[in-house]
């Protein structure tokens, strides 16, 4: 990860080249010993603190499983891993990771005051996969990112980008509070 004076972050290298090596990642992430996210988290507290219940506190929860499985690994290598259909195994078990991480993120923000948070997933629209993929590898993630936001009393919203009219029934079944759309859904 980069961090400049411009940009908050930036990928610059990937944490693991082949799907093989995803049992190598980290058992957990501590949010609050990273400076970007921890900042986040007490933006968030103190902003809360301020506000009361006099608005809705959103705080975003960036990355959805499959769109930080993308990051994780590279766009280009989860979407060839995808089509050859050789790794679904370790492609769950990288979602699986993904979504813990996405959900204790989403879920430290609930609990540092906001009422609402959300996820992107526009690499898991059918501009990028088809929605038998999106069913097998996002919706089942997103779902249980969602429930953990419930669990905590907070609302979330989940962002896809494209035209996402092929799944946007199964988006609205995800039991997100929200649903974000930038292009024509139809």
């Amino acid at each position: 990860m980069l961090y400049t004076e411009k940009i908050s972050r930036r990928w610059i290298i990937r944490l693991f080249e082949k799907i093989g090596d995803v049992s190598l990642l980290p058992e957990s992430i501590n949010f609050y010993r990273k400076p970007a996210a921890s900042a986040s988290l007490k933006a968030t507290s103190i902003l809360a603190s301020e506000l009361g219940s006099a608005a809705l506190l959103m705080g975003r929860g960036d990355q959805g499983p499959f769109s930080l499985a993308g990051l994780l690994l590279g766009m280009d290598q989860l979407m060839m891993e995808l089509a050859a259909g050789e790794s679904e195994q370790e492609i769950h078990q990288l979602l699986e990771y993904c979504t813990d991480i996405c959900a204790a993120y989403c879920v430290a923000q609930i609990e540092a005051g906001a009422q609402a948070t959300s996820m992107g997933e526009s690499p898991a629209g059918p501009d990028m996969i088809s929605p038998a993929m999106y069913r097998k590898f996002a919706l089942p993630y997103e779902r249980r990112v969602i429930q953990r936001v419930h669990e905590a009393g907070g609302l979330i919203s989940l962002h896809i980008c494209g035209n996402a009219g092929a799944i946007l029934e199964d988006m609205a079944q995800t039991g997100a509070d929200m649903l974000e759309l930038i292009r024509n859904a139809a």
